[in-house]
């Protein structure tokens, strides 16, 4: 399985080449749950009219290609197509389908946010030779829009500390995040944020990775941090709890298929490996 994101805004649409539907947040996809993409024939004949279809790139070889409807656009009854959320097929699909599902779903985002100009109000067209929209009136560019955000986990010996976040479900704890702001770095942001939302002097960043995480449109950066001193003091609003957790006594974790379930469980490994 691979991704070519090859830009071809000039090829022509064939029933074959694979697509998924963007209606206001949500997809038009596949009724099978490992699936997200549809032959894009399934979406001509689903009776909606697309607003825009945006290319994608190719996906195992064929073009692919996002589908922007009305916000309001219903399948009828009969159509073996289903309108979900993304995240309700994180884990059911494979990692590379689902990150270019959120590709589509970002540059949907995109597309509804700079379809008329910021600057003169003049609408806007999708040019040939780069992904950008190109204000036709005063020349304006506008290139899909990118938020960093900056995420990690505290560790002190054999703890780490993670927090609940008032719109978690019940019981579910993960990593420390924030947006990142004017000025900042990344680690700067981080050690922030840890500081605003618990009350903990965080050091000694360590780079992880990054994942694009397309609610609507971050990019996370991956962080494991030292102590340095505080006591948990949480915000009261937007972390409503946080605790030391051992690697044997963690709490409803999220999957390893997001950055933040994989710091944690970089976490286990490595206390792990030291006892």
């Amino acid at each position: 399985m691979s991704f070519d994101p090859v830009y071809e805004p000039h090829t022509l649409i064939a029933d074959d080449h694979l697509g998924v539907g963007i209606v206001g947040g949500r997809l038009i996809m596949s009724a099978t749950p490992d699936r997200v993409f549809v032959p894009c024939g399934d979406l001509t004949h689903s009776g909606l009219q697309a607003e825009e279809i945006l290319p994608l790139g190719h996906w195992q070889g064929k073009p692919c290609h996002a589908w922007i409807f009305p916000a309001d656009s219903k399948l009828p009854e009969s159509s073996l197509l289903v309108i979900a959320g993304l995240r309700s097929r994180l884990g059911a699909v494979v990692d590379a389908e689902f990150l270019l599902a959120g590709r589509a779903q970002q540059l949907a985002h995109w597309w509804e946010f700079h379809r008329f100009c910021g600057r003169c109000g003049g609408p806007t067209r999708l040019e040939l030779h780069e992904r950008v929209l190109a204000c036709g009136a005063c020349g304006a560019l506008y290139y899909p829009r990118i938020a960093p955000c900056a995420i990690g986990i505290v560790v002190r010996g054999n703890e780490c500390l993670l927090a609940h976040n008032a719109h978690f479900a019940e019981g579910l704890y993960s990593a420390l995040a924030g947006f990142i702001e004017a000025g900042e770095s990344a680690e700067q942001a981080l050690i922030r944020e840890i500081r605003e939302e618990t009350g903990i002097e965080a050091c000694d960043l360590e780079y992880i990775g990054s994942q694009p995480w397309p609610f609507p449109s971050q990019l996370m950066l991956g962080f494991i941090a030292r102590y340095h001193s505080g006591e948990i003091a949480v915000d009261g609003t937007e972390i409503t709890h946080a605790q030391w957790f051992t690697a044997d006594n963690l709490p409803q974790i999220p999957p390893p298929h997001t950055i933040s379930g994989k710091l944690i469980r970089l976490f286990v490994q490595r206390t792990q490996t030291l006892d």
